[in-house]
């Protein structure tokens, strides 16, 4: 618009000029005729002088949460860059994916610009840029090229943590459960192994020696952690049985770990990949690990065509008395029904209904 404003306005001064016979508009008319010239070699020289690309290749984020991205500008030339566009498409899962166009500047040899989205579904959504635009000082002219990098974010559901209380010895049963072997900290007799510190370790358990020798903080994991684990296994997707959306599944399963974590060790998750017989499986002891465990699942549980899903191997190892997890919401201790979820109070069942835990990979609902 900008342009075409321009040049209403040169071939305007022309006429005037040439009616007149006015040297002064005649010069005016040149001047504006030879800075039009200037600025078109100015956007092409601008254009191959700066590179963008996105900040970071790994973003995480939250659903229904602001989250903030970045984009890294470079400008190998001696003029600042007052105005650019850079073009990109968002995928979403298998969906088309959705263009879009961000503005910056680059007044520096470096420049970082910050942005803010929300995402409204959980999984891995890939920003892929297309092409870069850059414009002169009037924004008369832009040169253009093409640009491929890409940047994911992987979004989780928000964190609503299951009440889960250890359950009252049953009669015969009561070494059934011990909290005391779930909690870090404890002075057991043997070290299983020693590891980096993660939010959450007691600072009993800290390597001193160790965290001296190398000046990061390590931790003693001891033999007696391992006990007091649950497995948990995903029922794969099936289109046809009516599963709930994505995000609610999602939500309910990092909602069950979460409650878990807070009563045993660890968590063994297991799901089906990709392939007719492949069962992938991810421990998790912590928040950092629930969140890699959802990162596992979105690059791996979707994409099977529907004729080949009753193929799929759906064996865990026989180990039928665990906890599963299905589609529709529901949560099983072997082949009874703990409790099923509704979609629509998926929120308020979490927060608000409590569940009995004893470890051996059996659990009760009240």
């Amino acid at each position: 618009m900008k342009k075409f404003a321009f040049l209403a306005l040169l071939f305007f001064i022309f006429y005037i000029a040439g009616m007149y016979e006015s040297p002064a508009l005649m010069v005016l008319f040149l001047t504006q005729i030879f800075l039009m010239a200037v600025m078109g070699v100015l956007a092409v020289y601008l254009k191959n002088h700066l590179l963008v690309s996105f900040g970071e290749e790994l973003v995480w984020a939250e659903k229904d949460c602001p989250f903030t991205w970045s984009l890294r500008a470079e400008n190998s030339g001696r003029l600042p860059i007052s105005r650019f566009c850079m073009s990109f498409r968002v995928y979403e899962k298998k969906k088309a994916g959705k263009k879009r166009k961000v503005y910056g500047d680059c007044p520096d040899p470096e420049s970082t610009l910050f942005f803010e989205d929300t995402a409204v579904h959980c999984g891995i959504y890939i920003f892929r840029s297309e092409n870069l635009r850059v414009y002169d000082y009037l924004a008369l002219f832009s040169g253009k090229k093409k640009t491929e990098n890409e940047m994911r974010v992987i979004v989780f559901p928000k964190k609503y943590q299951a009440q889960a209380e250890p359950a009252p010895a049953f009669s015969g049963r009561e070494e059934a459960y011990q909290k005391t072997s779930t909690l870090s900290g404890n002075d057991y007799s043997e070290i299983r192994q020693v590891r980096e510190y993660r939010d959450g370790d007691s600072v009993r358990c800290i390597h001193w020696n160790q965290t001296a020798r190398t000046g990061q903080m390590w931790v003693k994991e001891y033999e007696e952690e391992t006990k007091g684990q649950v497995s948990l296994y995903l029922e794969p997707k099936d289109q046809s049985s009516g599963d709930a959306s994505g995000d609610s599944f999602y939500t309910l399963l990092y909602g069950i770990v979460s409650g878990l974590l807070e009563q045993v060790s660890a968590v063994q998750v297991y799901w089906a990949g990709k392939g007719d017989t492949k069962i992938l499986k991810k421990e998790v002891r912590d928040d950092r690990q629930c969140r890699e465990l959802f990162f596992f699942l979105y690059q791996t549980e979707d994409g099977l065509p529907e004729e080949k899903k009753s193929k799929r191997n759906t064996d865990y190892g026989g180990l039928e008395g665990a906890m599963r997890l299905t589609r529709d919401l529901s949560w099983y201790a072997g082949d009874r029904l703990i409790y099923r979820f509704s979609e629509e109070k998926l929120e308020e069942e979490l927060t608000h209904k409590s569940f009995r835990i004893w470890t051996g990979d059996r659990l009760w609902g009240d």
